[in-house]
């Protein structure tokens, strides 16, 4: 009897595990922190600041590879005011950094946001969360 009981408690803890696995794994695929990256993804770090002109933040993007970024896609998204946003950067240089503010994109940066950045010859984005930006 006491078997059974043994072999059904490691079945659940093996079953957990698993769950914790899955889900992990599902969440890295989603938000694709900067700290796991892949080749697929564009070698950007972003950051933010506070607006030296006007009211907000900026959203400063740096090229950290060893070529020019081309036909950069930011993409702002609030789930909880279901607004969202697109803007295009042409290029950004090896070692460089582009900004975005208030004035460039008409968006405030808020808490609780997240900013999916895409560029030409890469396949997959990166995404960053506000708080990751340390947005809070």
């Amino acid at each position: 009897m006491k078997t059974n009981y043994r072999r059904r408690g490691a079945i659940q803890e093996v079953l957990g595990l698993v769950a914790i696995v899955v889900i992990g794994f599902l969440l890295v695929q989603y938000f694709k922190p900067e700290w796991i990256r892949t080749s697929n993804q564009p070698p950007v770090a972003a950051s933010v600041r506070n607006s030296l002109i006007g009211a907000g933040r900026v959203l400063q993007l740096t090229n950290q590879g060893s070529r020019p970024l081309t036909h950069v896609t930011v993409r702002a998204e609030n789930t909880a005011t279901n607004a969202h946003i697109g803007y295009v950067i042409k290029q950004i240089d090896p070692g460089s950094t582009e900004e975005l503010g208030w004035r460039e994109w008409n968006w405030n940066i808020d808490p609780g946001e997240t900013y999916t950045i895409t560029a030409d010859g890469y396949s997959d984005s990166i995404v960053f969360s506000s708080s990751q930006l340390g947005v809070n």
